[in-house]
């Protein structure tokens, strides 16, 4: 008799021995061995070596071991499977985690001559977030102040992939208007959970948006972070011309501009025309100068202006064009150029100038000539 066809239990038995003639078993009686035989499966249980909390294993891995308790009769041995199937012939289980099956079961069992026997169930489910696997961006990084729309979108979001079991979010701002821990709006789909936050300040500065990321199970968070600038359009900009003299005669042209307030401070560039030509941008770089204006928010006021010598301006009726906008991307764009009220004219004429030469820091003039400038208001 297998064992398998006997099942679990204490089995006895009877025998008979007759002669092999018709009615040969009504003629005896039936014998007795003098033992029974008890069958059992082992007993089997499963333990696992990862730590767990709330349900999961605390990161993306784990070990466990399926092992008999009691030995049974006959003997046999504890195995896992999933669905069905043999995962494993011995007791020891790893298991990693599967985004497209974050739950994953799994049970213990008996494997004896007697057959199966079901011990315990493993579901295996995972908490951990990954480091640095929090994407941010913000819907502008500079914004005007007093611009049509001067409200930012900061959407946050992680994939799936690296984080488990869902995440919480929460935004905090750092800046001449900070706020705390912010809950945003959630949302998620079958790639990422994401967040989105509104920042629309009433004071300029630059801001610092934080989206943090927290497992709930884990308590463990990963943080990242976008800066937004939300600038002001110079107040009460002007541009205006000076010259400088040396001897009673002009070196050289000052061009300033400023603005009694703007943030961040101001960047400037100059352009210039001859006789009413083509505008020629003035590619020497502008002395600036910026005065804080408060502390929170901090405004500045503005100068900056560029000297050009007589001897790169050359001959002719010469006017000039300022720009001086917040130093932000496509700050030039938002600003109109504004030409100072006067221009200057600059005359040449062979050996007009005693000492004429001093108006040279450089090299000569082409063909010798030195110039003899006149102011034209």
């Amino acid at each position: 008799m297998p064992v398998q066809e006997l099942g679990e239990g204490t089995h006895s038995f009877l025998g008979y021995i007759y002669p092999d003639v018709t009615g040969g078993l009504g003629m005896v009686n039936g014998i007795e061995p003098n033992k029974t035989v008890t069958l059992s499966f082992p007993q089997v249980s499963h333990s696992c070596l990862t730590n767990m909390k709330q349900g999961y294993f605390i990161g993306k891995s784990a070990r466990c071991i399926c092992r008999a308790t009691f030995d049974g009769y006959p003997k046999g041995s504890g195995q896992w499977y999933k669905e069905d199937q043999t995962v494993r012939t011995i007791g020891d289980l790893g298991v990693t985690y599967n985004e497209s099956n974050p739950e994953q079961v799994y049970t213990c069992e008996t494997k004896s001559a007697l057959g199966r026997k079901p011990g315990s169930t493993l579901i295996a489910k995972f908490a951990f977030i990954d480091p640095d696997s929090v994407q941010i961006a913000s819907s502008s990084s500079e914004v005007n102040l007093r611009g049509n729309n001067n409200q930012v979108q900061v959407a946050c979001k992680i994939s799936r992939d690296h984080v488990s079991p869902a995440p919480t979010f929460s935004f905090s701002v750092d800046g001449p208007r900070s706020q705390g821990p912010q809950p945003g709006t959630h949302s998620s789909d079958d790639n990422y959970y994401q967040s989105q936050f509104s920042l629309s300040p009433d004071v300029v500065g630059q801001y610092q948006v934080t989206c943090r990321v927290t497992n709930s199970v884990t308590t463990t968070w990963q943080d990242n972070s976008t800066k937004i600038t939300f600038y002001t359009k110079p107040e009460n900009p002007s541009c205006t011309l000076s010259e400088d003299t040396r001897y009673g005669t002009i070196t050289s042209v000052d061009v300033t501009c400023s603005t009694s307030k703007v943030y961040p401070e101001a960047k400037c560039s100059f352009y210039r025309k001859t006789n009413g030509g083509n505008d020629v941008k003035i590619t020497r770089n502008p002395l600036y100068s910026h005065k804080a204006l408060g502390s929170n928010p901090v405004y500045y006021s503005s100068q900056c202006s560029v000297s050009m010598p007589v001897q790169e301006l050359g001959e002719g009726t010469h006017s000039f064009l300022g720009y001086i906008y917040p130093d932000v991307t496509g700050g030039l764009g938002m600003v109109n150029g504004i030409e100072p009220n006067k221009t200057v004219t600059l005359n040449s004429r062979e050996g007009a100038l005693p000492h004429s030469q001093s108006l040279w820091d450089g090299p000569a003039s082409p063909r010798g000539q030195k110039f003899k400038p006149t102011v034209l208001i």
